[in-house]
C-alpha cells in the first residue's frame, strides 16, 4: 500500500504544480489531460502499478485514507477549472469532476 500512495502522491504533486488557474477553463483541460498522458509515459512503472491494483479491484487503496487525501486538492483544482468554465459559458453545469477525472485518465492510458 505505501507503494501505492508514494505513486499517487508523485503524479498529484507534478498536476498541482501545473498551475493552471491562469489558463482559460478550456487550455486548463487540455494542459491536465496532456500532462496525465505525458506522465503516464514517461512512468510506465506508476501504469504498472495502476493496472495491477485495477486487477485486484482496488484492494490495497480501499484501505489507504492518505489515498483519499491525495485526491482531494486535484479533485478541487478541477471543480474550480469546471466552475471558471460555466461562468465563461463554454462548459455545462453539472459536470462531477471526479467523473471528468477518470475519463481524463482513461483516455491518457489508452493513447
Amino acid at each position: 500500500m505505501a507503494v501505492l500512495e508514494d505513486a499517487y502522491a508523485d503524479i498529484r504533486m507534478a498536476e498541482l504544480k501545473l498551475d493552471l488557474d491562469h489558463l482559460s477553463p478550456e487550455e486548463a483541460i487540455v494542459a491536465l489531460t496532456t500532462h496525465t498522458r505525458n506522465y503516464y509515459l514517461k512512468n510506465p512503472e506508476f501504469m504498472t502499478l495502476v493496472s495491477s491494483e485495477n486487477i485486484y479491484k482496488a484492494r490495497h487503496l480501499k484501505k489507504s485514507a492518505r489515498f483519499t487525501e491525495l485526491h482531494h486538492d486535484l479533485i478541487s483544482m478541477l471543480q474550480r477549472i469546471l466552475d471558471r468554465g460555466v461562468e465563461a459559458g463554454v462548459f455545462r453545469s453539472g459536470v462531477d469532476a471526479r467523473q471528468l477525472y477518470i475519463t481524463m485518465a482513461a483516455i491518457g492510458y489508452s493513447t
